[in-house]
């Protein structure tokens, strides 16, 4: 049944001329950058964020602490870390919907402060807002990383989709579809001709207002294989990778995304994304 709803939102996506199947065409998202300084006076600030650095966001500048976290990731394959510029100037692309909406903000209440947010509202169809990056004939050893902070409404058991990893070359793919309900992590793999719900080796669980960090690994020397990690906890491992695909193009999705009917509005923001 799971697999089937991804498999409908696949298609949804495919319906309006974008999704992760066939490429997308690039277009603006339908939200504009939003800023909403906060009082900071009572509240606790985030590690690593000076109280120079908040009250700059408060009056408008809404960088993170220094040193920028690109700036000494240098040599990376890919690296945002939503510090500057407007919403998915460095990436390939966005796909958005009426219900969705990309923006880069600042939450002093959250951990990262300054991150990209992502949101889904309530909807007859199934809204959804993502950010994609294509990496052309990528490495044969790859890890993306970043950081998620997860806001929902309630005990909302919704399911939504939060990120995807695929990897094509040619007519074969493999694709990842990274799936948030209640809390729980769960990963889809769809191949050519077939969808699969990975087992989990822990119970990937990403808690409410709180900062996790994913890294997603795929290797394919000396063998291939994928391992997924939360918090440093591996929530999946397994080796069926078509080697076929080691020359092929990396795309990687963040965003939100539900696959069936939402029972509440969904925020998501993401941090520091660096793919290496």
């Amino acid at each position: 049944m799971r697999g089937r709803a991804f498999m409908g939102l696949l298609a949804l996506a495919g319906a309006v001329g974008c999704g992760w199947i066939a490429p997308l065409h690039d277009r603006d998202p339908d939200g504009q950058s939003q800023t909403d300084p906060q009082d900071t006076t009572s509240q606790p600030q985030d590690a690593g964020v000076t109280h120079d650095v908040l009250v700059e966001a408060e009056a408008g500048d809404v960088r993170d602490a220094a040193p920028p976290f690109c700036g000494t990731n240098a040599g990376a394959l890919f690296c945002d870390d939503f510090d500057d510029g407007g919403v998915g100037d460095e990436w390939s692309g966005t796909d958005v919907v009426p219900g969705g909406n990309l923006a880069l903000d600042v939450d002093v209440d959250a951990s990262p402060s300054r991150a990209l947010h992502a949101s889904v509202g309530l909807k007859a169809t199934l809204p959804h807002a993502f950010l994609f990056k294509d990496l052309a004939d990528g490495p044969r050893n790859v890890t993306c990383s970043f950081d998620v902070f997860r806001d929902t409404q309630g005990d909302d058991i919704s399911a939504a989709l939060v990120y995807a990893f695929e990897l094509k070359n040619g007519n074969r793919y493999w694709r990842l579809a990274f799936t948030l309900q209640a809390g729980k992590l769960s990963i889809d793999e769809f191949r050519d001709t077939y969808t699969t719900h990975l087992p989990k080796t822990s119970d990937g669980t990403v808690p409410n207002r709180q900062s996790v960090h994913f890294d997603v690994s795929v290797v394919f020397t000396p063998a291939p294989r994928l391992e997924v990690r939360v918090d440093d906890k591996v929530v999946v491992g397994t080796s069926s990778i078509d080697p076929n695909l080691d020359a092929g193009t990396l795309r990687s999705t963040i965003g939100l995304g539900f696959t069936g009917g939402p029972m509440a509005a969904w925020s998501m923001r993401y941090d520091n994304f660096i793919c290496r």
